[in-house]
This record gives C-alpha cells, sequence and structure tokens, in this order.
C-alpha cells in the first residue's frame, strides 16, 4: 500500500509544479507587454524588471497553489481511470477511502507552504516590489527628459536640453531654479539618480546666475558644478496597506478597521484551500479520461475563478458583516460542496 501512495504522490507532484508554472504564467500574461515596453522602450534596467517579478511570485503562488493542486490531482486520478489503474489498485486492496490519504498529505504539505509563502514570504516581497517600483519609475522619469523639451517633473526645477547624448547625459543645457530664483547653464551636464532617493544633477564648463535680495544679479563660472535635489518626480510612496503588512502588523491593526481582520484570516483561509481543491481534484478526476485534460484545465480555471469571486465579495461587505466568517466563506462553501461528491465515492 506504502508503494501505491508514493506511486500517487509522484504522479501529483510534477503536475502540480507544471501547474503553479502555467497559472503564475497567465497572471504575468497581460503584464509581458508592459514589462517588455519598460525594457526596450524605456531603458529600465532587466535586472530590475526581473528582480521585481521574483519579489511578487509569493503572492502569486499563493494564489496559484490551490488552483494547482486541483488541477494536479484531477490530471493523475483522470490517467489512473483511463488506463485502468484506478481499478488494478483497488484490485490489490485499495478503496475509495484509501485514495483519500495521498491526497489529503499532498493537500496539507501545499497547505503548510502556502501559509509560509502568505504570512512571511508575501509580505517582504511585495515591500520589496514597491521599492523596486518606485526605483522604475525615478528611472523612467528620467528617461522622459528630451531634447529641446521642457523637463518641469523636479518640483519647482524646469530643465532644458539642446541635446540629449544617452539616458542620462546632455549638451547645451539649461536649468531654472524657481525656488532659488537661480540660472545655471553648461556644455554638458548629467541626471542621475542617487541611492537616497535623490537625484544629483551635474554641470560642466558653465555659467551661474543668481537674484539676491537687493534685485542685483551674481554671475559666475565653473568647470564642474553639482546639485542634489531630493527625488519629488510626482511620485507618491506606495501606502502601507493591509497586503504588505506581516501577520503581526494586521494583528495590531485588527481595532483600526475590518479589513486587517480581514486580510490576517484571508493569509490562512487560502492556503487551506488547498486540501479542499485536492479533494476536489480526486472527486472530479475519477470521472473524466486522459482525452479530457482540456476540460479538466477549464474545469480547473472555472473553480478558481468562482473561488476568488468569493474572496472578492467577500473584502466588499468585510464592513457589513464579521471578517473572520467572510474570510472562511468560500472555503466553507467549497467544503459543502465537497461533502456529498467525495461521500458518494468513498461510499
Amino acid at each position: 500500500m506504502k508503494k501505491i501512495t508514493k506511486a500517487i504522490l509522484l504522479e501529483i507532484l510534477p503536475l502540480f509544479i507544471m501547474g503553479n508554472f502555467f497559472f503564475v504564467f497567465l497572471l504575468l500574461l497581460d503584464q509581458i507587454v508592459k514589462l517588455a515596453e519598460l525594457i526596450f522602450v524605456h531603458s529600465i534596467p532587466l535586472i530590475l524588471t526581473v528582480q521585481t517579478v521574483i519579489y511578487y511570485l509569493p503572492s502569486f503562488l499563493v494564489i496559484t497553489i490551490p488552483v494547482s493542486a486541483l488541477l494536479s490531482v484531477l490530471l493523475a486520478f483522470s490517467r489512473f481511470s483511463a488506463d485502468s489503474e484506478l481499478v488494478a489498485m483497488q484490485a490489490c486492496g485499495a478503496s475509495g477511502f484509501f485514495f483519500i490519504k495521498p491526497v489529503l498529505l499532498f493537500g496539507i504539505a501545499s497547505m503548510l507552504f502556502g501559509i509560509y509563502l502568505s504570512a512571511v514570504l508575501l509580505p517582504k516581497g511585495s515591500a520589496l516590489a514597491v521599492e523596486n517600483l518606485n526605483r522604475m519609475i525615478e528611472n523612467l522619469s528620467i528617461n522622459n527628459v528630451r531634447e529641446k523639451e521642457m523637463y518641469t517633473d523636479i518640483n519647482g526645477i524646469i530643465f532644458y536640453a539642446n541635446k540629449k547624448i544617452d539616458n542620462t547625459n546632455f549638451e547645451e543645457i539649461i536649468m531654472i531654479d524657481n525656488n532659488e530664483k537661480a540660472i545655471v547653464s553648461a556644455q554638458k551636464g548629467s541626471i542621475r539618480p542617487n541611492a537616497n532617493r535623490s537625484l544629483i544633477i551635474q554641470f560642466n564648463n558653465g555659467r551661474f546666475t543668481m537674484k539676491d535680495k537687493n534685485q542685483t544679479y551674481t554671475n559666475l563660472t565653473f568647470g564642474k558644478l553639482s546639485v542634489n535635489f531630493p527625488i519629488n518626480l510626482k511620485i507618491e510612496q506606495f501606502p502601507m496597506n493591509e497586503r504588505l503588512m506581516n501577520l503581526d502588523d494586521l494583528r495590531k491593526n485588527f481595532n483600526t478597521a475590518p479589513i486587517y481582520k480581514y486580510e490576517f484570516w484571508k493569509r490562512f483561509s487560502v492556503p487551506f484551500s488547498a486540501i479542499i481543491m485536492g479533494l476536489l481534484g480526486l472527486s472530479f478526476g475519477v470521472f473524466l479520461r486522459r482525452s479530457d485534460k482540456a476540460i479538466g484545465i477549464v474545469l480547473s480555471c472555472g473553480v478558481a475563478l468562482a473561488f476568488n469571486v468569493l474572496f472578492i465579495v467577500g473584502e466588499t461587505f468585510v464592513g457589513k458583516y464579521n471578517p473572520t466568517l467572510l474570510a472562511w466563506m468560500p472555503v466553507i462553501i467549497f467544503s459543502l460542496f465537497l461533502s456529498p461528491a467525495l461521500y458518494k465515492y468513498i461510499r
């Protein structure tokens, strides 16, 4: 019997891994064009883009693990059914209840991995992704400086370049500082983001003109001049919302708003659903043949859609009803749907 259990798990695991790749790809599909545009059109560094995608992977996997559990178990048992391996296993003494054991073990392992992703890696990855997004926006804004066009994204500053050499270097440039009532002109210059969220504008071979309190002008020539500006660039920091918080922060905000309690319990209910989805895959899989793989994929996508819609609906009512109950409601509904199908199978 142990060999049968091992054979079932070895059948499910590769399908589970491929399922996660497939569903993560689907989630990224609508973003691929935007990512390509950032890299090839706006010259955002490739490493920055790849890092951001990796940082967001935990948030994707939390969603895809339950669906992949459903798909992998469904396809595994549909193959067993099509090849009459289920009949052979039952002839060896495996009852309907026996097949629940490996699926349950697989579901529990998936749930524990999902909880680790949801509770630990998701908030850390999301915070790092937000940092990278800010860096992307900063680079994007700087890359948008055009030659022979006024650049006004820096608060109080007007920057003009007659010629753009590359994304950071310019020739025949003028900067007007409305805050300090100063004008800087130079033959060459550059704009670069600094590590401490500031911009360094460097001028070479130029003239500095400033108007003082007596309404007189001071003119100075220089070889090199560097000016450090705090980055504004019309960028707002992403708010520290509930999706970026760890469990302790969510717990501390329980009395602030019900959404924090909803998000806290959702971090557990979504991974727990991997058990329910695996058992659903078992109940569906024994009725599908190998040629019905397309039906299995469509069925998995439909179940995933319905499951996530229930969470979205729950979030809209979080201020009216018990947030803990709403966070677990999709699991409860699918468990009620599963019970008669599973009972019929193991009876």
